[in-house]
Parts: C-alpha cells; structure tokens; sequence
C-alpha cells in the first residue's frame, strides 16, 4: 500500500470543504444567505454576544468583508449588532428569532451533508472518524 503523504490529506481536505460549501450554496439558494453567513450564525449560536471582529480572525476574512456580511445579516434581521459598552468602535453580536429559525433549517441541511458523506459507512467506522478528526483538530488548535 502506498504511504498517505500530506498532499494527499490536503487534497482531501480541500475537496471536501469544498463540496460542502457547494452543497449548502445550493441548499440555502433561495434563503438570501452567501458565503460565510450560514458559519456566522453557527459561531454565535455556540457563543451569543461575540464581537463583529472575532469573525475576523476566526475565519480569516478582513474587516471590510466581515462588516459587510455582518450588516446584510442585521438587514435580513438575522441578527442584531449593537455598539459595545467598552469599545464603541467594535459590534457585539446576537440573534434573532428569525435567526435562530435559520439555524434549524442549517442544521438540517449539515445533518444531510452528513449523512450524504457516510453513505455506507458503520456506525462503528462513523465514530472512528470522528475521533480521528476530533484528534487532529486537537493537535493544531492552538497552531
């Protein structure tokens, strides 16, 4: 068997990522969501009241673009951004109801892409890979 160098992982990892923002590009075409915004609203679901830049570092994208997304979710009424107390340059970020309603429908279009991805899979190999993977993110998570 030849060995798995890390080209090959790259290569993976790439081709799935991109799969998966095709995937939900289409699932979510008519929701008037681009981009990056279905992953905004996940992050402030896991944490409510983040500051507009914190997208920023975390996904890598430039002030400019984050405050763009960020005014186009306000104006679907997605999510509400409100001067912060302490800085009043920066955003402090929340959803709405209708927001949070956007999420349920997110997240069943993520369990799809799930269950398109371990399409003959086990249950017992389904949870080999998430361990492998939980492991590797652990391994470079504070890189």
């Amino acid at each position: 068997m030849t060995p798995i160098t890390s080209r090959d992982l790259n290569r993976f990892l790439v081709f799935l990522n991109r799969k998966r923002s095709q995937f939900m590009a289409a699932r979510l075409a008519g929701s008037d969501l681009t981009g990056p915004m279905y992953s905004f609203l996940l992050c402030l679901e896991k944490t409510p009241g983040i500051r507009q830049d914190f997208f920023c570092t975390h996904f890598s994208m430039d002030k400019g673009t984050v405050a763009r997304l960020c005014k186009r979710m306000e104006h679907l009424a997605l999510i509400r951004r409100l001067v912060c107390p302490d800085d009043r340059r920066a955003y402090q970020l929340s959803l709405t109801e209708t927001g949070r309603a956007m999420l349920k429908v997110i997240h069943e279009h993520l369990n799809d892409w799930s269950e398109q991805l371990f399409v003959g899979f086990s249950e017992a190999d389904r949870k080999a890979v998430f361990e492998m993977l939980s492991h590797m993110a652990e391994n470079v998570k504070d890189s």
